[in-house]
């Protein structure tokens, strides 16, 4: 099996039209070179390119390229492949091509002479021997053609080259590097979406939340995360310095850990929240003079026991997210929010790009004083700014950069935010498919229900139905990752209950919660209500399953304490619902909740 790779496009070179004397300014050159045994699509399918489009755009001073590749399969069906590379536009400059620049186009990069996918090394200047000339760039002012050099990794030959004009050509370059050896140099950890490793970016998306401050109470740290199981990992939370009454009503404490960190920072710039959980608490193996200990530091050492892992920083979050409202109207303010989200990536490079979690656009989040319809239109000016952000850091490390966001899934939620102008810059849109109900208005529901129950006191309030109004929208089901809980919502005083049903009734207030009054982690709900994963109730709970709704619930009569949640059955429901609907894959909210039930359920089930 064969697939073609398009080299970068400075290899692509055409020489304007007022510069070199004899130049035939009409004349396109480029290298293409093709590696083994590497890429085949998931069905075994040979992969390959099936077109290379080139065209020219005049521009005022020089002109441009826009190249196009798709892939297909050999019976001429489309292909979501690391090969795929949407319509790109490329400057036509002259320039010197330094061995230190890295390139990029699709999943290949050139860097530091080296060509990588994934972070395997397809063919190196390290593999050269002594005598050669590794590595040439050069465009003939009397031929007019760009030529490439690289050493086959066994280093005893040249890798050939090409300098034909604009037509494909195919060159072996093999072997292919071995699992395990080093990555290339200047890739530090491969590529997110390094399928060799664990589900990778061609498969569904399998995440989950660590908090920042599970390391305490709950004890859960970094080094307990099943890595091995997720492709998506989100660090909640990333603060934003600024005005956040928000925070400052709910957790004082916290808002003064906020206001210390942010003392010589400017407003609406990214800063993490708790230092010495982020950086300074120190583990096994840890150095006292190590720059990054604490969660970082062990979210490096995660990455690189768990290359295939994207763990994304997720700024915001539901105390943590006034700033948005106000810089996200603001031209300037969204240039220093992205430019410090940047130097953030920058200065930890473990993270793999950026999880937006305002809550929410439009209003009804935390603080009842911000919103307003503006936010329909701002939150897709902030997607786009971000993207090209990422994208020029992109150009400066070498690396792919994910955008997601988690959204609020109601129907005035979605309808909120101008998601057919937002998502061409979201590489996925986590739905938060959870907290539909909840002991704050007493309202009884299934609080992550895949559909409505009987007893639905709001339309549009489930999984389903939050899924086909995200589509409805403008969202492509391939970017929308669907919420399930690995937590409970109970109430206490339950009352006006018909038929033995539950949620015929009304609440009146939160029941006991693990950590917080009215939520309870699924591990005690297993062992403290349920009896097991697949018990059927104990201590006066008695288990039922909703087929309308596809939800589980405990339902206690005696004490009138009732608890919707998830469970393995549940979770298998929305991963076939999932797959039915050919979606992005699922999330969870939290990891540290879990007993190991419900991602088992996700992981199995998505197969």
């Amino acid at each position: 099996m064969k697939s073609k790779l398009l080299m970068p496009s400075e290899f692509i070179h055409r020489w304007p039209h007022a510069t070199r004397t004899g130049i035939m300014s009409s004349m396109l050159c480029m290298v293409i070179v093709s590696c083994q045994g590497r890429d085949q699509n998931r069905s075994g399918d040979q992969s390959h390119l099936s077109s290379v489009n080139i065209g020219t755009v005049k521009g005022a001073d020089y002109d441009q390229y826009r190249i196009g590749v798709d892939v297909t399969s050999d019976d001429g069906t489309a292909i979501n492949s690391p090969f795929t590379l949407t319509e790109q536009t490329y400057p036509a400059q002259t320039r010197d091509i330094s061995p230190t620049h890295k390139f990029e186009i699709g999943s290949y990069i050139l860097v530091n002479m080296a060509i990588i996918k994934d972070g395997k090394v397809l063919a190196s200047t390290e593999h050269c021997r002594e005598s050669m000339n590794p590595f040439q760039v050069k465009a003939d002012p009397s031929e007019n053609f760009v030529s490439v050099r690289l050493c086959r990794l066994e280093g005893d030959e040249d890798s050939d080259i090409v300098t034909e004009p604009a037509e494909e050509q195919d060159i072996t370059i093999e072997p292919v590097i071995d699992e395990g050896q080093t990555p290339a140099p200047g890739e530090g950890t491969p590529k997110p979406g390094d399928t060799s490793g664990g589900p990778g970016r061609d498969g569904p998306v399998i995440g989950s939340y660590f908090v920042e401050w599970g390391i305490y109470g709950r004890n859960y740290q970094v080094s307990m995360i099943p890595a091995e199981k997720l492709t998506h990992l989100l660090y909640g939370f990333i603060a934003i310095c600024g005005p956040n009454e928000s925070l400052r009503s709910a957790n004082p404490q916290g808002y003064s850990a906020l206001t210390r960190e942010c003392v010589d920072q400017q407003d609406f710039t990214v800063t993490v929240h708790d230092r010495f959980a982020a950086l300074e608490k120190s583990y096994p193996g840890d150095k006292w003079d190590d720059p990054i200990r604490g969660n970082f530091g062990q979210l490096a050492k995660l990455k690189q026991a768990n290359p295939h892992l994207v763990i994304l920083p997720s700024i915001g979050g539901w105390t943590l997210s006034d700033p948005f409202f106000t810089l996200a109207a603001d031209t300037n303010l969204r240039k220093r929010f992205v430019d410090s989200a940047l130097q953030f990536l920058r200065d930890y490079p473990m993270f793999d790009g950026i999880d937006i979690d305002w809550e929410f656009p439009g209003g009804e989040g935390a603080n009842s004083e911000l919103g307003s319809a503006a936010d329909k239109t701002n939150f897709a000016l902030l997607m786009k700014d971000l993207r090209s952000g990422l994208n020029t850091l992109s150009q400066e490390t070498g690396r792919n950069y994910q955008l997601t966001a988690a959204v609020g899934a109601g129907p005035k939620k979605i309808a909120n935010t101008d998601y057919t102008a937002a998502e061409p810059y979201m590489d996925y849109i986590f739905a938060m498919t959870y907290d539909y109900y909840g002991a704050w208005n007493n309202q009884l529901g299934h609080h992550t229900g895949l559909y409505a129950g009987e007893y639905e006191k709001n339309e549009g309030f489930s999984a389903a139905a939050s899924v086909e109004n995200l589509l409805d929208a403008g969202v492509p089901a391939s970017k929308i990752v669907v919420g399930f809980a690995m937590y409970g919502r109970g109430w206490k005083g339950v009352n006006g209950v018909s038929n033995h049903q539950p949620f015929s009734g009304i609440g009146n207030g939160p029941m006991a919660g693990s950590w917080e009054a009215g939520i309870l982690d699924y591990k005690d709900i297993e062992t403290k209500f349920l009896g097991g994963k697949d018990g059927q109730g104990i201590n006066g709970f008695i288990y039922g399953y909703d087929d309308r709704a596809q939800a589980p619930y405990l339902w206690n009569a005696t004490s009138g304490e009732l608890i919707s949640f998830d469970n393995e059955r549940s979770v298998r429901a929305k991963a076939n619902y999932v797959k039915e609907k050919a979606l992005g894959g699922m999330f969870s909210w939290e990891i540290d909740a879990d007993s190991g039930t419900l991602l088992n359920a996700a992981v199995s089930g998505l197969k």
